[in-house]
């Protein structure tokens, strides 16, 4: 980027030769000079916004940098497979939603913008109304704390037919009827609830790792995009 060279300064009388030109110009010649004016402007200001990044086009961990995640191991994969630093992520491998109650202060310590929350994979064999009491607390505590924190709960994720199989808590009307249940918690307390199940219509099998309840690399990236396009 250079600056640009002042240019010296012109002679006085021809500067008001010039001035007399313009004041004896056509009023029509004046008035087409100022529509092109405006309609080149109009341009510029198209070519700026063709030029900015659509928010897809965005990397994700610029576009979440003042975010947090909070969550299990699911969530803990996010900065494992680096899809986002890890001072975005607050993954704890088993973590509850009673357990994350305790963890309140930490989340505040990183004061996020937008908070995103996904827990509830390992509370699913649990009582439903214990659990939505325990996550009714957690989100009226951090309301309470973090005022200023957008807080987004997302749905529990779904796993495939083996991982189903093998623990019957996991199977997809069970995962439903929390998922439900949360939305009704989220719009009591006025936070947002994110539905993550469409997601789900453009993926297959190959996502999950092997024990089914878990994720690939991949899946992530498919994750952020779909909160940026849908969540903002």
């Amino acid at each position: 980027i250079t600056h640009k060279i002042r240019p010296n300064k012109v002679n006085v009388s021809a500067e008001v030769a010039s001035k007399k030109e313009v004041k004896n110009e056509p009023k029509s010649e004046v008035v087409d000079k100022s529509q092109n004016q405006k309609v080149n402007s109009e341009k510029s200001n198209d070519v700026v916004a063709e030029n900015k990044p659509k928010e897809n086009e965005v990397d994700n961990k610029v576009y979440f940098k003042n975010s947090l995640f909070l969550g299990d191991s699911i969530i803990e994969a996010m900065s494992f497979y680096d899809a986002l630093d890890e001072e975005n992520v607050m993954g704890i491998i088993g973590l509850t939603i009673k357990k994350a109650i305790a963890n309140v202060d930490k989340i505040k310590n990183r004061n996020p913008n937008k908070l995103f929350i996904m827990l509830g994979h390992n509370d699913l064999d649990n009582d439903m109304d214990m659990n939505m009491n325990n996550y009714t607390q957690l989100i009226e505590k951090l309301k309470g704390e973090m005022p200023n924190t957008k807080i987004y709960v997302q749905g529990v994720l779904p796993v495939n037919e083996k991982a189903a199989r093998k623990h019957k808590y996991l199977l997809p009307d069970n995962i439903k009827n929390f998922n439900d249940n949360l939305k009704q918690v989220c719009e009591k307390e006025n936070v947002n609830f994110v539905d993550l199940s469409p997601m789900f219509k453009d993926v297959d099998n190959s996502v999950y790792e092997p024990d089914g309840i878990h994720f690939k690399e991949p899946f992530y990236k498919i994750w952020l995009d779909y909160l940026k396009t849908n969540y903002k």
